[in-house]
């Protein structure tokens, strides 16, 4: 039997190690300030559920990894993702193709660089979170006697709790007031209205009360709530006659006379 020549094994060797030592290279974590970083951030975040949340979540990730004085220099890089990720979608691909791309980097998602930029990231999207609830708060929530509050879980996590800062009585009378200042306040654009949809929408709403109250609706107040009801009876039974003849002159009110309810 023929012996195999040595020169021929060495050569088998360095083969054999140039191929460890490429897979080894290949399997490093990914280094900082990289735009490989940016996609292995990217991708332990994901799935993602559309192109536009794929595309925020790289642009987001790139801002972790980059910081603001060089993520300018990346932004390109990121629309240009951006566009693949709206490409997939539209050929009806982005889950296979974005779900490839994910088990790509997410098997070098590892190391203190990839680490410190994911806590960046979780961190960001923390604060605007946190800003978000103050927004809500503010704006919305506080002067309905509820709001916002954020608590922390063990690891870190944070989440948003509802709660109630008012009495049930203060609320309930707090809603009796704003229901009563909304109707106070449609009731005024129909009784002014010279328009010949809110004329028909008035005289509409007075025959309603008429016929199912036995009254006369005079004041702002009552044709107010009178279109209050019927909103919610067109919600709760539209296969009604009332319901669909409420909704007959409410479309054509607000098709010809947007602007008499636009800023109630």
């Amino acid at each position: 039997m023929l012996g195999i020549p040595t020169s021929f094994i060495w050569i088998w060797i360095a083969a054999i190690i140039a191929a460890v030592l490429f897979l080894m290279r290949r399997k490093q974590p990914p280094a900082a300030n990289t735009e490989h970083l940016a996609m292995t951030v990217w991708a332990a975040f994901g799935p993602y559920s559309s192109a536009k949340d794929a595309e925020e979540l790289l642009d987001r990730s790139a801002r972790a990894v980059f910081r603001p004085e060089d993520y300018g220099k990346h932004a390109d890089w990121v629309r240009g993702h951006g566009e693949k990720f709206r490409q997939w979608e539209s050929q009806g691909g982005f889950e296979k193709h974005q779900a490839f791309m994910r088990r790509h980097f997410l098997t070098v998602a590892r190391g203190t660089d990839f680490d410190q930029a994911c806590q960046r990231l979780r961190a960001e999207a923390q604060k605007l979170g946190l800003e978000a609830m103050d927004h809500i708060n503010q704006d919305f929530l506080e002067s309905t006697g509820h709001r916002l509050e954020a608590a922390r879980d063990p690891d870190g996590t944070l989440r948003f709790e509802y709660k109630q800062t008012w009495p049930d009585a203060q609320i309930r009378e707090h809603q009796e007031s704003l229901v009563a200042n909304i109707a106070e306040a449609i009731g005024q654009k129909l009784l002014t209205s010279s328009s010949e949809t809110g004329v028909a929408m008035r005289e509409f709403l007075v025959d309603v009360g008429r016929v199912h109250l036995g009254r006369n609706l005079e004041e702002a107040g009552d044709i107010g709530g009178m279109w209050l009801r019927c909103c919610d009876l067109l919600r709760e039974h539209p296969e009604s006659e009332t319901a669909k003849a409420f909704k007959v002159h409410n479309d054509a009110w607000d098709a010809e006379s947007p602007g008499e309810k636009r800023d109630i």
